[in-house]
């Protein structure tokens, strides 16, 4: 298997090519340049400007897409400019600002500079870059490519990537791939929603030690080789927010990973993967590893556990199935068992729960095992595993019923229920052992709301459950709520009177109109009114001025 093939960054020592865009700086007694500066040029011949009282001296400016950019030199640092503007695709190595370009240190933005939508390698291969300032002011918002975006900084030791805007990237292979000083990585800002190709990530960042990936959504991603390859100091990953579902590449995924003593991968699902081959090779430190949803039938297991040496407790799911290339190793009778004070006892796996419990198994044998009904802990025999105990469960559920009084005087019923549990384990004479009852809860339930009525209670509080609570029941009745009727009288716009009914929603009210002294009504108001759902319905009446 060569890596060479694997990765599309060439790893490290990275070269960039020259292309045109930039121009030299013009001073008043430094005749115009009149050509590009070929790639024969050495930097001492450079027209230099002193910029303002800064100290540092200009080399060159240029226009990279619609950004212009300036080339310092700053003490002993080798500083490249952008300005506001749109960046154009590729990597910045392309821009000709000057003929050794392993002498760049420094990259700075100033505000209003915008990524272009491919952004693929744009740092890619500055190899002796320390440093980029003003990451903030670069606007990734309509980023769809990521792809060795920093791939090769391999003198980088930070990264404040807080303001990365990642909603629209679909491509983050090799992203980081290289980056071999940087020791932690914050990407809590990171949304990955739309991304499908993680291939090679973080692969090769060696002195990486801290790496929060809980934010992370994996749903659409589809390519994970080679992810965390070569990253040599993570001591632990916590991948439980991963979703693989989609995922149909795992290849080297941990490869040499050899600092990582336990991976637990119980959230993996393998609904499509095709390939996990050399998925935990040279992770020589793993101990444990919990693989319970491995399960497919696949070809592509092929030495998955070359060079684990060191794994001694592996939890299988009841459907996983090995390959003809894969191994789990026993070491000789007597050798310690990381991460315990025991020692080897035979050079077999023992059942210590699940499937089979107490029996024991050569490497060979549990790995063509058939039959397995259940997810089962495998570990090394130490001739005093901890066996667990065969449980029974005994389960309690108490009910809680809310009984609805309708205003057709039915009743609704709506019943929630909790349920308790405690284990019985059986002792060797026969006999029962009782464990403690669990607790649980009856959540919050929201009595419904019917118009026109009020409920004695909006709701039933959330109660907490213990073996000592009985089924309950609650009742809860629905009153009419009276609703105010106006009679308004109106003489043009202006109010002159007023009279008021009481009623229910849908009683019919036979009015008494009253106009105001001094008034008669000069319409037919309504005979009948229905009072409906608002409060304060109001029923318009006009009037005029009485005449003799």
């Amino acid at each position: 298997m060569s890596l060479k093939n694997t990765f599309g960054i060439g790893l490290l020592g990275l070269t960039c090519p020259l292309v045109l865009m930039s121009q030299q700086v013009k001073a008043d007694n430094v005749a115009p340049a009149t050509e590009a500066i070929s790639s024969e040029a050495k930097p001492q011949d450079l027209n230099r400007i002193s910029i303002g009282n800064f100290g540092a001296s200009l080399i060159k400016s240029g226009t990279w897409g619609t950004s212009k950019w300036d080339y310092v030199q700053d003490g002993n640092d080798y500083v490249l400019k952008f300005h506001a503007g749109t960046l154009a695709e590729g990597s910045i190595c392309n821009i000709n600002y000057n003929d050794d370009r392993s002498k760049l240190t420094r990259i700075e933005f100033d505000k209003d500079v915008v990524a272009a939508e491919d952004s693929s390698k744009l740092f890619n291969g500055l190899s002796r870059l320390k440093k980029i300032d003003g990451l903030n002011n670069l606007d990734t918002t309509n980023v769809t490519s990521m792809a060795s975006m920093f791939a090769g900084c391999a003198s980088l030791t930070t990264l404040d990537l807080s303001n990365f805007k990642t909603s629209n990237v679909r491509r983050m292979s090799d992203m980081f791939s290289g980056c071999q000083s940087l020791m932690s990585l914050d990407l809590s800002s990171f949304n990955t929603a739309r991304v499908s190709n993680m291939h090679g990530m973080f692969a090769f960042c060696y002195f990486l030690e801290n790496l929060s990936l809980k934010n992370f959504n994996t749903t659409k991603v589809v390519d994970m080789a080679y992810m965390f390859h070569r990253c040599n100091y993570l001591t632990e990953l916590d991948l439980s927010s991963f979703n693989t579902s989609n995922v149909t590449n795992m290849e080297s995924m941990f490869f040499d990973c050899n600092t990582l003593t336990s991976l637990d991968l119980k959230s993996f699902k393998l609904t499509k993967l095709n390939n996990m081959s050399y998925m935990f090779r040279g992770c020589d430190n793993l101990t444990s590893l919990d693989i319970r949803n491995f399960d497919k039938a696949l070809n592509s297991f092929d030495n998955i556990f070359a060079g684990a040496i060191n794994l001694n407790h592996i939890v299988l799911g009841p459907r996983t199935r090995w390959g003809s290339n894969v191994y789990l190793p026993v070491p000789e009778v007597g050798t310690e068992i990381p991460g315990t004070d025991k020692v080897v006892a035979s050079q077999t796996w023992v059942a210590t729960k699940g499937y089979s419990k107490g029996s024991k198994y050569t490497p060979q044998q549990l790995v063509s095992l058939t039959g397995r009904d259940q997810v089962t802990t495998y570990d090394w025999d130490s001739g005093s595993n901890d066996i667990e105990p065969d449980y029974l469960y005994e389960y309690k559920t108490i009910t809680r019923t809310i009984n609805l009084h309708q205003p057709d005087y039915s009743v609704k019923t709506d019943k929630q229920e909790a349920k308790i549990q405690r284990t019985v384990s059986v002792n060797p004479d026969g006999s029962l052992e009782h464990g403690p009852w669990s607790t649980s809860q009856w959540e919050q339930y929201n009595v419904p709301v019917i118009p026109g009525y009020e409920a004695t209670q909006t709701s039933v509080p959330v109660q907490t459950i213990n073996e000592s609570t009985n089924d309950s029941s609650v009742d809860v009745y629905y009153d009419l709520i009276e609703r105010l009727v106006l009679i308004k009288y109106f003489n043009g716009d202006q109010q002159v009177g007023e009279q008021r009914y009481v009623g229910y929603i849908d009683d019919v009210i036979i009015p008494r109109y009253r106009a105001p002294r001094g008034y008669d009504i000069i319409s037919n108001p309504q005979a009948l009114i229905t009072v409906d759902g608002t409060n304060n319905q109001v029923i318009k009446v006009n009037v005029k001025p009485h005449t003799n």
